[in-house]
């Protein structure tokens, strides 16, 4: 057990408030007999009451629930999805619509588009799709997909997964979003971009504080929120674009070559197995080109088996200890 209790350290410096009463803090928190209790609204555990202003959250929970699992739930008489499409969203965590509602219509423009245009195989027919498909479904509360609905936010993200599928770097990754912040602000001096929380600006639409004007950014604080925006859109993608994703993978719209390098960010079914056996891209890239004969790939049950010689082989070759480390945890 004590390796599940983390070391907290109070580090009271020249950053902290004047004010902060550090060891009335400590005392505070760090008293073993203190009681809490906590304010429980989660509708699908036991200790809440249902009651009329948080029966639709229950009723959405239970939807989603026994429809993800058919006969999780007891007595259940809310609904079913009727479509392939409409399970699919179910299937992958859809929940910033209402699925039940909008499931016909986004089968009748599936099956358009199956009629009148080719299969996906490029991230800009990606974005476009997601946003043809989904996005108009949203509530305005969900602003931060709704972007989408904005040709140049399109294609900043069709970008985003061009970056993906190639893999760049970090380094890579930070000077071209500074070289794309440039472009926009050599078409329009007047440009405002999306940051997030680290905005100071609104545009028309929006409601929250989530732009900046590129005209007051200087050279530093754009190379800055080019950083904290790389993990962000990272974050977005892996969490809220690809579960679209999956759904448009699910409908068979998606190249499967396309597919697989947007998700694992390689085609090559051998590194795709070692990823997932729990490999970083880099490591999974590194292991099947440098050391191939310490491993036996079956990609075909997506097992690995790695030799007891290719940690001392790779600590031989002085390869970097962090990828030695996740090697090891995988073995």
């Amino acid at each position: 057990m004590k390796r599940l209790e983390p070391h907290i350290y109070m580090i009271y410096g020249r950053y902290c408030r004047k004010q902060a009463d550090i060891y009335s803090f400590m005392k505070k928190v760090a008293k073993a007999d203190t009681k809490y209790k906590d304010d429980v609204e989660n509708v699908l555990l036991s200790s809440v009451e249902i009651n009329g202003d948080n029966q639709q959250l229950m009723n959405n929970a239970s939807e989603f629930i026994e429809n993800y699992e058919n006969g999780i739930v007891p007595d259940y008489s809310l609904r079913y999805t009727s479509t392939d499409i409409g399970k699919s969203c179910i299937m992958n965590g859809i929940t910033e619509f209402d699925v039940f509602k909008n499931e016909r219509q986004m089968d009748e423009d599936i099956s358009q588009y199956f009629k009148n245009t080719h299969i996906i195989d490029n991230p800009s027919d990606l974005i476009d799709c997601i946003s043809r498909f989904f996005i108009r479904y949203l509530p305005d509360s969900e602003e931060n997909l709704k972007r989408l609905l904005n040709k140049e936010a399109r294609n900043f993200y069709a970008m985003l997964f061009d970056w993906r599928m190639n893999n760049k770097s970090y380094s890579e990754m930070i000077g071209l979003f500074v070289g794309y912040w440039r472009s926009c602000y050599r078409k329009n001096n007047q440009a405002v971009i999306y940051v997030g929380r680290w905005g100071d600006t609104t545009i028309k639409g929006s409601v929250q504080k989530h732009y900046v004007k590129l005209a007051e950014q200087t050279p530093v604080s754009i190379i800055n929120l080019a950083i904290v925006r790389i993990k962000e859109e990272q974050d977005f993608i892996d969490n809220v674009l690809m579960k679209y994703v999956e759904v448009l993978h699910d409908m068979e719209l998606l190249n499967n070559s396309f597919y697989a390098r947007i998700k694992y960010g390689t085609d090559d079914e051998s590194i795709i197995c070692l990823i997932k056996n729990g490999l970083s891209l880099s490591s999974a890239v590194l292991l099947y080109k440098k050391y191939q004969q310490f491993l036996t790939i079956d990609v075909e049950n997506s097992t690995v088996v790695f030799s007891d010689e290719l940690i001392s082989e790779m600590e031989k070759e002085n390869e970097n200890q962090i990828m030695i480390f996740e090697v090891q945890s995988c073995m």
